[in-house]
């Protein structure tokens, strides 16, 4: 399934009771940009990410996606279409090399150049084919190395990243800022952060 707009119309949502939202929110994303959300700390960053995947339900208000209500669309169908990383990506018992195609058949190579992943490797003395055990195995950094790769590594609509260079040295940083900036073509980036980085990548800033 392919997105090219997502509209978001007066939402509002609620949890627990607790209106996470204090207005309505609205705003337009389209294909070809890449859109900084930014927020303090329980403002509904990460609540908009759990909105558009359909994990919460609970809210008011319109999402059209590509002018169809985003009720149309099932957990699956939106999981296949809007690739999410996190901030502090999960680290399985797994080879490295499956711990970024999650065993899907995917040649993980080509995207590992993107941040100087094979560097890291050599620093770590590891191979892809080497062992991690939990997210103690691995840096922040080259934890976040691994999220962002197992996200872009799969092709996806909209691309959501969470505080993805929170933990990346300078050049790294530079590497993934380049890379949004190549997969906007074909995708709609969002983007939550508070770096000064991504105000410069971004090519809209959206305060929530």
């Amino acid at each position: 399934m392919d997105i090219s707009k997502i509209e978001i119309k007066d939402v509002n949502f609620s949890y627990k009771e607790v209106k996470v939202y204090k207005k309505n929110l609205n705003m337009c994303l389209e294909k070809g940009s890449i859109y900084l959300i930014k927020g303090k700390n329980g403002s509904g960053k990460s609540t908009l990410a759990g909105i558009l995947l359909k994990i919460w339900n609970d809210f008011s208000g319109t999402i059209l996606l590509d002018g169809k209500s985003i009720t149309n669309f099932s957990r699956e169908a939106l999981a296949e279409t809007i690739g999410i990383c996190f901030q502090k990506p999960p680290i399985f018992r797994d080879t490295i090399r499956n711990n970024i195609a999650l065993n899907d058949p995917i040649s993980v190579e080509k995207y590992i150049s993107l941040l100087s992943f094979y560097k890291d490797l050599e620093e770590m003395g590891r191979t892809l084919e080497s062992e991690l055990i939990d997210t103690g195995s691995v840096s922040g950094g080259q934890a976040q190395k691994i999220g962002i790769i197992r996200t872009v590594c799969r092709e996806r609509s909209v691309y959501i990243f969470d505080e993805p260079t929170s933990n990346l040295d300078s050049v790294s940083k530079k590497e993934f800022y380049d890379m949004i900036e190549h997969l906007k073509q074909n995708s709609i980036i969002i983007l939550f952060s508070h770096e000064a980085d991504a105000e410069k990548s971004a090519d809209f800033i959206i305060e929530l």
